[in-house]
């Protein structure tokens, strides 16, 4: 099982985006498995380490196993808690793997030496097909204590967002959206959980609605760990937030 207390040295302190190393990253959407229309998603990490030394590493997903494969092979088994180092000035690729009903939630990546993190976000036809049919690159989490999005539905595309709770207590975060409708609300996220949902699920967006939904933390003590994907039927493309306060 997820130990949530190591969330609590695990919580990155300062904000830290994909172009940048860093010793901690936060995914706030890893998924794998089945789905109920058949389709499979997979999550792959892309790992460098430009130092001179090994880094040591963890990976944690909250809430969730799943089996995964690195360069050197794969875990014979779902775990929910991996350890491995990257060779100096090296890499690492790890992918989940295996047929299962779907599991998501939100990872944490930490080492001991600085490294750049990526995802890949990949949807599968079936779990026997080589190719996916979409896939966006997906970076990890810039953080910050109030993000935006953009969003147009004038082509029928949909946002969904994803936000991940690193911490010990239930967060509320603070939903505002302007433009072509405004509306307000409220979004609580449990301890060591992750909520994703498209925004037109958590307000009533009218078919061609455009604007902005800005979200914070309701106290502007915690970050916002948060990614997007922009959904046309079912293709996707990664949405990064805007830092509004870091």
């Amino acid at each position: 099982m997820f130990r949530v207390l190591l969330l609590a040295v695990l919580v990155p302190g300062a904000a830290f985006g994909q172009t940048l190393s860093s010793t901690q990253h936060v995914f706030p959407w890893f998924a794998h498995g089945r789905t109920a229309s058949g389709g499979t998603y997979r999550t792959e990490l892309i790992l460098s380490n430009p130092n001179p030394t090994f880094a040591s590493c963890s990976l944690q997903t909250a809430g969730f196993s799943v089996r995964l494969e690195g360069l050197n092979g794969a875990l014979p088994f779902p775990a929910s808690t991996v350890t491995f180092a990257i060779f100096p000035a090296g890499y690492e690729i790890i992918r989940s793997i295996g047929d299962q009903p779907l599991v998501s939630g939100f990872a944490l990546l930490t080492c001991a030496q600085p490294v750049f993190a990526a995802s890949n976000f990949s949807l599968f036809s079936s779990p026997s097909v080589p190719n996916p049919v979409a896939e966006a690159n997906v970076p990890s989490s810039i953080g910050g204590r109030s993000v935006e999005y953009v969003f147009d539905r004038r082509s029928g595309s949909r946002l969904a967002i994803a936000i991940a709770n690193p911490y010990l207590t239930t967060a509320t975060f603070n939903f505002n959206v302007v433009g072509s409708v405004t509306v307000s609300f409220l979004v609580l996220v449990p301890p060591g959980g992750v909520v994703a949902r498209f925004l037109d699920e958590l307000a009533a967006l009218p078919p061609n609605a455009t604007g902005k939904v800005i979200i914070s933390d309701s106290s502007l003590s915690r970050n916002v760990y948060s990614i997007g994907l922009k959904y046309s039927g079912d293709v996707f493309s990664s949405v990064q937030p805007n830092v509004l306060l870091p």
